[in-house]
């Protein structure tokens, strides 16, 4: 695969025209934020031999190679503290 395990899965299950959502923790490109992302990565990194959370910059970049278009991106409110990643592949034609 050519990056990160959502790429490869976009690969396999998204034809022309399909649309992917994705929903989980990610950082900033700086990694410094957003707060709820920051503090989980951090634990991540304590509790995990490669620790770490992704960047919506990671993302955007494997699922283009995947043939997305740039995605959109929606912030959830409040206590959920995560992101709407939604791409779109191009129809065909």
């Amino acid at each position: 695969a050519f990056g990160g395990p959502l790429a490869a899965v976009a690969v396999v299950v998204a034809g022309a025209g399909a649309l992917i959502v994705l929903r989980d923790a990610v950082l900033d490109s700086d990694r410094a934020g957003p707060s709820e992302a920051a503090l989980f990565a951090l634990q991540m990194l304590l509790a995990t031999e490669s620790g770490g959370l992704d960047t919506r910059a990671d993302w955007a970049k494997w699922l283009g190679k995947a043939g997305f278009l740039p995605p959109k991106e929606i912030e959830l409110p409040g206590p959920v503290g995560s992101t709407l990643t939604i791409a779109r592949k191009p129809d065909d034609g």
